[in-house]
């Protein structure tokens, strides 16, 4: 009894020791970031914005866009922004007016797995892609179709297969290049009139590659994106 107090006693003190340690040692590297902080002269944020004056702005939803029968994944505006398009698990792509609701064109697809989707600059493609591993451009418009209707085709234009897994992103770069992002680990490059591959490139180098969920393109210099995993 008397060896089992004396080993608690012990421990109690290490403990004890360990913790004014970890203290002390916190502490210090507080006064290093504060120091380093002011020969910067930088200040935290909620500093800064305590006397910052703000619009009491509410948030109102404007619309609901009822018409898909699956769960939405994926949309994005288009560049003008007077169309949206969505994603769906019902197997559609549609395209939406903003300003009244309606269907401007809903586009069928092979695949009902599709997660993501994404217009041209020009709004006359559209990409989606999913668990099917394929990229499949839609052409919107087309010449011989009816000339006052901005949307009038729903043709595939492209197929675009080279990913080992699932396609989770897709954004275009210019009309004619399209970037996605994949379950494999990869990102590629699409050269889509020749439906071909310009530059693939890979997460990491590791035998067990980590999943590219997302990417996006810098507006002001479209050679240069960002990928997440």
């Amino acid at each position: 009894t008397f060896e089992n107090r004396n080993l608690n006693t012990m421990a109690s003190e290490i403990s004890d020791e360990a913790l004014e340690d970890a203290e002390m040692q916190l502490n210090q590297l507080g006064l290093r970031i504060q120091q380093q902080r002011e020969s910067q002269n930088k200040t935290i944020l909620s500093n800064v914005s305590d006397d910052a004056k703000t619009n009491n702005y509410k948030p109102s939803k404007r619309r609901e866009y009822p018409g898909h029968f699956g769960k939405i994944y994926a949309l994005q505006w288009g560049s003008d922004s007077k169309t949206i398009l969505t994603a769906s698990q019902d197997g559609k792509l549609i395209l939406w007016n903003p300003l009244t609701g309606n269907k401007y064109l809903a586009v069928s697809l092979d695949s009902s797995w599709v997660m993501a989707c994404a217009f041209s600059p020009s709004c006359k493609f559209v990409a989606s892609g999913g668990l099917d591993n394929t990229i499949t451009v839609h052409t919107t418009y087309s010449p011989q179709g009816q000339a006052d209707i901005r949307y009038n085709a729903r043709d595939v234009f492209r197929s675009l297969e080279k990913h080992n897994g699932y396609v989770s992103c897709v954004k275009f770069v210019g009309e004619n290049e399209l970037l996605s992002s994949s379950g494999d680990g990869t990102t590629i490059l699409w050269d889509v009139e020749k439906a071909d591959t310009t530059t693939t490139f890979t997460q990491n180098t590791s035998n067990d590659p980590q999943d590219v969920m997302s990417i996006d393109i810098n507006p002001k210099t479209p050679n240069l994106f960002v990928s997440s995993s």
